[in-house]
This record gives structure tokens, sequence and C-alpha cells, in this order.
């Protein structure tokens, strides 16, 4: 770069001409001078796969998983962790190296940093298909990449990620027949809807992607986290019962909307734990022992409020054999900085997924179409904030919303999250 410099200013070269004692000495300077050493990779011990429920009740948010870990192979692993191991196997981040040697979690290591990943709630859900007489079923499974550090146990960052296994049964299924399935998705696999997607992916195929983009650091100047969901009274009416008195909805939604943002982003994330934790600590539960550790958290600097506002369905054309319905989903997403008392984004956004449906069926389960609707438009969004699509944004913002400027906005905050 030097010896660019010479030869590009004229000046300096004429005056240095005189001087050639001098010139040799910048240029041997220039050119053995060891450019600046990049920071060593962080040393990564992987502590196993763990629960993470500030429920604190694994028959509510990991019920079958639970029942799986007990089933253990010839070398006494069990078929999650197997399945786990292969593929962080494949992965290859740049930022820091990850020692399989598991951790032992009751002692400390300051040469280190810890990393699990975590179940944080296990979903299953049917739906009656009247048109093939079939159930659809459904289990969304919510976890995080979490690293912490190995001696105070101190969160350092988080990638949440999700995972969902569709299939059809002829019947309502047993307990025994859904852990089949589940079984099968964790250690077989099954066929990706994605077409890009060649032959079977399992529970963990996220993982590598997200390991291999994420820039992990000792220290974040600035995190980012969702801290609130607000389920408003238009959108309670159309929630299945099984939520309404409990904050399970809640975490997925907040879940469903961060692993959206890891996903297209790589930003260190903050876990979603209003009003569920005590002391600002996560609950985490290794399968390799029964005590219960508490991880503390930090607060985020930059905190997202997800407004759930609501739900509507509108036909949208009708024929004498079918009808076109769309399911519109409405949120607001609001991101400050509370010690600055700025507001980055504060913005309604909407979407409209649109379901073809015979018009001899009767008795449409309406909330699968909704709850589909609004992590589409959880996903849209994310993919749309650092170059927005025209079209998508006419779509979703309300009439008159300087998004373009909003979204900038935005995305500064991100960069500085990553």
């Amino acid at each position: 770069m030097l010896f660019c410099m010479l030869f590009n200013n004229k000046k300096m070269f004429k005056n240095l001409k005189l001087y050639p004692t001098l010139i040799f000495s910048l240029l041997l300077i220039a050119f053995f001078t060891p450019l600046q050493a990049k920071s060593e990779p962080i040393n990564v011990t992987y502590a196993g796969f763990s629960f993470s429920s500030n429920y604190i009740d694994i028959e509510t948010t990991g019920k079958y998983t639970n029942l799986l870990l007990k089933e253990k192979n010839e070398n006494g692993m069990d078929i999650i962790s197997v399945s786990l191991l292969k593929e962080i196997k494949k992965a290859r981040p740049k930022s820091f190296k990850i020692s399989l040697d598991y951790a032992d979690i009751t002692k400390g290591s300051k040469e280190s940093v810890a990393m699990s990943v975590s179940l944080i709630n296990e979903d299953y859900s049917r739906e009656y298909e009247p048109i093939t007489k079939t159930y659809l079923n459904n289990i969304v499974n919510s976890y995080q990449i979490i690293f912490y550090d190995f001696d105070s146990k101190k969160l350092i960052a988080a990638i949440p990620f999700d995972t969902e296994l569709q299939f059809f049964s002829n019947k309502k299924l047993s307990d025994n027949e859904i852990i089949s399935e589940l079984r099968n998705f964790y250690s077989k696999g099954q066929l990706s809807s994605d077409k890009s997607i060649k032959g079977k992916i399992n529970v963990f195929y996220k993982i590598r992607e997200l390991l291999d983009s994420f820039n992990l650091k000792r220290k974040y100047k600035f995190r980012i986290g969702v801290t609130k969901v607000i389920l408003e009274d238009k959108a309670k009416k159309y929630i299945p019962e099984k939520y309404r008195n409990n904050d399970v909805l809640k975490s997925i939604f907040a879940q469903q909307f961060s692993s959206k943002l890891a996903l297209y982003h790589s930003i260190a994330q903050v876990p979603y734990n209003e009003g569920m934790s005590i002391g600002n600590a996560m609950k985490l539960k290794f399968v390799n022992s029964d005590t219960i550790y508490d991880i503390a958290l930090p607060e985020p600097e930059f905190d997202i409020v997800l407004n759930i506002r609501g739900f509507k369905k509108v036909t949208a054309a009708k024929s004498d054999v079918r009808s076109i319905f769309l399911y519109g989903s409405y949120v607001k997403i609001k991101v400050f900085q509370k010690d600055l008392n700025k507001i980055y984004f504060d913005e309604k956004i909407k979407n409209a997924s649109q379901v073809e449906i015979p018009n001899n069926i009767k008795n449409i389960d309406d909330w699968r179409k909704f709850y589909t609707s609004t992590i589409i438009l959880f996903q849209k969004f994310s993919k749309n904030i650092r170059n927005p699509g025209e079209k998508w944004a006419k779509k979703a913002f309300s009439k008159g919303s300087d998004h373009n400027k909003t979204l900038n906005l935005l995305k500064g905050v991100l960069e500085k999250t990553q």
C-alpha cells in the first residue's frame, strides 16, 4: 500500500528521489511488515442438547422429545443427541472453533465458551381436512443455539430457529404414534417441501447454515430481542382455547419472529422471557444432568414489541364449486432503544394468504391458516428489511407510511447487533 502511495504522489516521489536509502528502507518496511493479524477464532466447547423452558414443565413444553431422549443406542447416546452431533460436525464457522469434547458443566473454564442446542417449546396440533377426510398433523419445535460464558453462566448470544413436521393420518393419533413420526424426523428425516433442498432433512438441518454465517464475539456492544408480545382483543377471538390461559402462544410468536431475523441477518439476540423468568435468568437443563442451571440474561439495548393486532377472513372469489379466501394477519412491530427513549421502527404490517376451499366443505378450521399467514408475514418482513421490494411494501404497509425511511433505520439497528 505504501509503495502505491509513493508512486501515486508525484511531488513526494520527486523529493524522495534525492534520498535513495530512505526510499529503499520504506519499501522494505512496506513489503516485509506483516499485515494486521486476524483475530483468533474463539474456542467453543459443545455442551450437548438441553431444555430451555421458562415453564419448567417438560410435559407442556417438550413432552414427546423428552420421551425420545430415553431411547439410547448401543453407545449409550440418545437418538436426538446423535442426530444433532452429526449436523454440528458439518459446520465450518469462521469466527469460532467447536470442540466436540462434551463440557463438564459442573466445572468452570475461563478459557472457553460453551454452546448448547436447546429446545424451548414443542407444540403439536391437528387439523381435520374434510376434502380428503384425513387429519393434518403439525409438530412445531422451537430451538435456540445458546453461547454462554462457561465460568459465570452468563449468556453471550442466542440464535433461534424452528422446524415444522407435517404429516397426514386417517385418524386421531395416539401419543405413541406421534412419537413414532417425530422419532423418524429426528433420526431418518423427511423430504422437504422446498424443491431446492435435495434428499431428506432432519430436525437440525438449519444448524450448519446458522453456525457458518454467525459472527460470534465474546462481548457484544449491542443486543436486540423480543421483550413483549401483545395479543389484542381482535386476535384473541380466533385463538384456540388451549392458548388462551397461558403464555405459550406469545412465546411461539416471539420465537418465530426472532428465528426469521436470525435466518436473514445473523444477529445477536436475547431470548424472549417476558413475565416467565425470575431474576432475568433462563432455565437450562442438560440431557446429561438432572440439575437445572440458571443462565443469566443480559438486557437488550434494542427492544422489540410485537402486537398481534387481529385476523380477518375475506372471500376473494367464488364459483359454484369452490371459493378463494384471503386469510389476513395484522401486526404492529416496534423497535426502540429504551435508554435513549428513541424509536427506530413502529409500523403496522399486514399479510394475506390465499386459500382455495370447495364450497361443500363446512366447519373449516381457520386458526391454522391465520397462524401460517402470520409466520409468512414475519418471514417476508425479515427478508425485505435490507432491500424492500416495492410490490411487497405496497401490500404490507399502511397507506402513507414512509416505509423506506423506517426500514433503513431498522437496518442500521440490526447492523449494530451483528
